[in-house]
C-alpha cells in the first residue's frame, strides 16, 4: 500500500534553464557561508545570533491546518463571501485563502486569479497561485508565477524580509520538485540558518529526502526540527512515516499517535494512522480514523483513497467505487486513486475494458510514480494477455 504522508505546499519546478538560473535574489550580505553537507548545515553553529524580531514576520504566512472549530469558521466566512455582490480584492484574497486551507483548490485558484486580473502585481496572491499549481503537478505554470514574483520583489526600491522569504521557499520547493534538488535544498538551509525556527523549512527539507527514501537523512531532519519545535506534530507524523517506510508498524503507530495527542485534527496522521490499521486487519479503527479525517478535511483526496482500500477489503465494492471516484473528482492527476479505480474495475466489477482503459490513463498521469507505473504496466499486460488467450482483440 503506497504511505499517505504529509500534505505540505511544495512549490513547483522551472519552465526554461534560462529561467532558472535567473530566478534566485540573494539574501542579505550576513548570508552564513555553509558547507555541502545539508546535515552539516543544519547543526553549523554561526557566531552571529539574529536578531528573531529582523525575520519573524513570515510566520503570518505559514499558518497550521484548520482544526475542527476553525474549519467551521472558515466554512463561515467563505459563506458569507460568496453572499455578497461585490467583493473588495482583500476579500476576493481572504476567500481564496480559506478556500485552499479546506482543499477547494480549483475555486481557490478562480478566486486568486480573479485578484491578479484586477492587481497583476500582487505578490502574496502571485506567491500563492504558484503553490496551488504546484500542488496541481503544473510545474511550468508555476514557475511562471515564481518569475512574476521575483519580478514584483525586483520593482521594489526595499523588498520587506518577509517577501524575500517567502520567495526564497517558494522557489526552494520548486527546485526540489523539478529534480534540482541539491540547489532547493541549500536554499532551504540557508532559511534555516537564519531562523532555525522557521519550521516549514525542515517539513520541506525532510520530505523532498522521504520521497527519495533515504530514511535516515529524513529522521535526523525531522529531528533537528523538534529540536526548535518539541511539540510539532507534523515532524512526529513524519517519523511515523520513516518507521511504517521501514516496516515498523508499532512504532509508526507511536509516532502518529503522539502526533494526534499535539493535535487531534491533525488528518495527514489520521490517514495514515488508518493505513496501518488497514494492515493490520483492524478495520474498525481505520473507519472510525478516516470518517474523522474526512469530517475535518472533505476535500482531503489521501483520505478517499484510503477509505476506498478500506471499503474494497471489508468486500463494500460500490462504496469503493465511489471513493475513488471522489478523489479523482477533486485531483484528476491521482495516479494511485485511478490505478486502485482500474483494479477495483477488473477484479470486482468484472469490466476488463474499462480496467484496460483506466490503467492507460494511469500512464497519461502527471503524479505518476515508479512504483505505479511498473505496477499499471504489469495490469496491462495481464489484461492483454487476458484478452488474447479468450480471442479477444
Amino acid at each position: 500500500m503506497r504511505l499517505l504522508f504529509i500534505g505540505l505546499y511544495l512549490i513547483s519546478s522551472c519552465s526554461t534553464d534560462s529561467a532558472q538560473k535567473n530566478l534566485d535574489i540573494p539574501m542579505p550580505k550576513e548570508e552564513v557561508k555553509l558547507p555541502d553537507s545539508t546535515a552539516a548545515q543544519l547543526v553549523k553553529r554561526t557566531e552571529e545570533e539574529i536578531n528573531p524580531k529582523q525575520i519573524l514576520d513570515w510566520q503570518q504566512y505559514f499558518k497550521k491546518s484548520p482544526n475542527a472549530k476553525k474549519l467551521k469558521i472558515i466554512k463561515e466566512s467563505i459563506h458569507e463571501d460568496e453572499k455578497k455582490v461585490e467583493l473588495s480584492t482583500e476579500d476576493l484574497l481572504r476567500l481564496a485563502r480559506n478556500l485552499r486551507s479546506i482543499g477547494e483548490i480549483t475555486r481557490s485558484e478562480v478566486k486568486y486569479r480573479e485578484v491578479l486580473r484586477r492587481d497583476s502585481d500582487h505578490f502574496d496572491a502571485t506567491i500563492e497561485i504558484s503553490e496551488i499549481y504546484q500542488q496541481q503537478q503544473l510545474i511550468e505554470k508555476s514557475f511562471d508565477y515564481i518569475a512574476s514574483a521575483k519580478r514584483i520583489l525586483a520593482s521594489y526600491e526595499k523588498p520587506g524580509k518577509a517577501k524575500i522569504f517567502r520567495y526564497k521557499y517558494a522557489l526552494a520547493n520548486g527546485l526540489i520538485n523539478s529534480q534540482r534538488r541539491q540547489e532547493g535544498h541549500k536554499i532551504l538551509s540557508e532559511l534555516i540558518v537564519e531562523d532555525r525556527k522557521f519550521i516549514n523549512g525542515y517539513l520541506s527539507l525532510a520530505a523532498s529526502y522521504l520521497k527519495d527514501q533515504k530514511l535516515e537523512l529524513t529522521k535526523f531532519i525531522a529531528n533537528r526540527g523538534l529540536d526548535q519545535a518539541p511539540n510539532n506534530p507534523i515532524l512526529n507524523n513524519i517519523l511515523g512515516v520513516v518507521s511504517q517506510m521501514k516496516g515498523q508498524r508499532g512504532l509508526a503507530k507511536k509516532y502518529f499517535n503522539k502526533a494526534l495527542e499535539k493535535n487531534s485534527d491533525l488528518v495527514p496522521a489520521l490517514v495514515n494512522r488508518a493505513n496501518i490499521s488497514i494492515q493490520s486487519a483492524d478495520y474498525k479503527s481505520a473507519e472510525l480514523d478516516l470518517n474523522r479525517a474526512l469530517k475535518n478535511a472533505p476535500y482531503y483526496t489521501n483520505a478517499m483513497v484510503s477509505q476506498g482500500i478500506l471499503f474494497k477489503k471489508t468486500g463494500r465494492y460500490s462504496s469503493a467505487k465511489v471513493s475513488f471516484q471522489s478523489a479523482l473528482d477533486r485531483n484528476p492527476e491521482n495516479a494511485f486513486a485511478r490505478y486502485n479505480l482500474a483494479v477495483l474495475t477488473a477484479d470486482n466489477f468484472k469490466d476488463q475494458n474499462e480496467a484496460l482503459r483506466l490503467f492507460y490513463e494511469v500512464l497519461q498521469s502527471n503524479e505518476l510514480s515508479p512504483e505505479i507505473q511498473e505496477l499499471a504496466q504489469i495490469q496491462i499486460q495481464g489484461l492483454r494477455d487476458s484478452r488474447i488467450s479468450f480471442g479477444i482483440k
